[in-house]
């Protein structure tokens, strides 16, 4: 649930970056322009930063066009390495599953020998 809360998030920032970057990218737009982001964006993208790293996005949640770029790549790296983990996840909980119903079919083949036996030593004393 946590994964998908933080994809979700994430999808959010996507959503709020790729905004910014229409905004800022009509061929006419000065390169020191800046567009604003949300205070939920620029929190994830602070979280996201690797340590001595700055945010690409300002506090006051201004960014530029550069720095949409990197921090929608940024975001997208996080959502990929969030669904690799869950598919990860998905993969050992199959493989589990298999497990699980494999002794099941094993105990059902021992069970049917036991009672193979017990009925055929019960035929021999008859």
């Amino acid at each position: 649930r946590d994964r998908n809360a933080q994809l979700t998030k994430l999808g959010n920032a996507l959503s709020d970056l790729s905004a910014a970057q229409t905004t800022l990218s009509p061929q006419d737009t000065p390169p020191d322009s800046k567009a604003h982001v949300s205070d939920t964006t620029v929190k994830l993208l602070q979280d996201l930063t690797p340590g001595g790293e700055t945010s690409p996005v300002a506090d006051d949640g201004t960014i530029t066009k550069a720095q949409v770029e990197r921090a929608i790549q940024m975001v997208k790296t996080e959502m990929d390495r969030l669904n690799n983990e869950s598919s990860r996840d998905m993969s050992r909980l199959q493989s589990l599953v298999d497990k699980r119903d494999e002794s099941y079919s094993n105990a059902s083949s021992l069970m049917q020998s036991i009672s193979g036996c017990r009925d055929s030593a019960i035929r021999n004393m008859a």
